[in-house]
């Protein structure tokens, strides 16, 4: 069987789920790619979180002002 593209990595799982008197089907495979760890730290951060009632919300721990768009 055909995707009509070639994927790299090994099929891991698929998954057939009911949507609206259709399936949807999902694939999940294994690239083997090492993901790189991420260190944490303390230096300075800021965070954009798209909201539902709002477009975003801008956040940081620098003490500058936080902003609601």
């Amino acid at each position: 069987m055909s995707l009509g593209t070639s994927v790299p990595g090994k099929l891991v799982e698929m998954h057939v789920t009911p949507m609206h008197g259709m399936y949807q089907i999902s694939f999940v495979f294994d690239d083997e790619i090492v993901s790189p760890v991420l260190k944490e730290t303390s230096e300075r951060v800021i965070v954009i979180v798209p909201g539902v009632d709002n477009l975003k919300a801008v956040t940081n721990n620098c003490g500058l002002e936080c902003l609601l768009y």
